[in-house]
């Protein structure tokens, strides 16, 4: 049963991607499926945090200028 601090997710993968997961476990780079999937994800927000971060402070500066609505706006209309 998972900790208070942990949630299960369920997760549907391409046979290939779980085949490659399993071939990595087999190599001894790591202990089972969940431990890859986990180390992927903290090296996606590690890398990809940054990005994230910046994106939102930009939507969050939009937002207090009231010009965000101007922009979903525009932007909705637009297609």
């Amino acid at each position: 049963m998972a900790s208070k601090q942990n949630k299960r997710i369920t997760v549907r993968l391409p046979v290939k991607i779980i085949n490659a997961i399993d071939m990595f476990i087999q190599a001894g780079e790591s202990s089972s499926r969940s431990d890859v999937i986990r180390r992927a994800i903290w090296r996606l927000l590690s890398d990809e945090g940054d990005n994230v971060m910046k994106n939102l402070e930009k939507i969050n500066k939009l937002n207090e200028s009231h010009k965000f609505e101007e922009f979903v706006e525009k932007e909705y209309n637009s297609k």
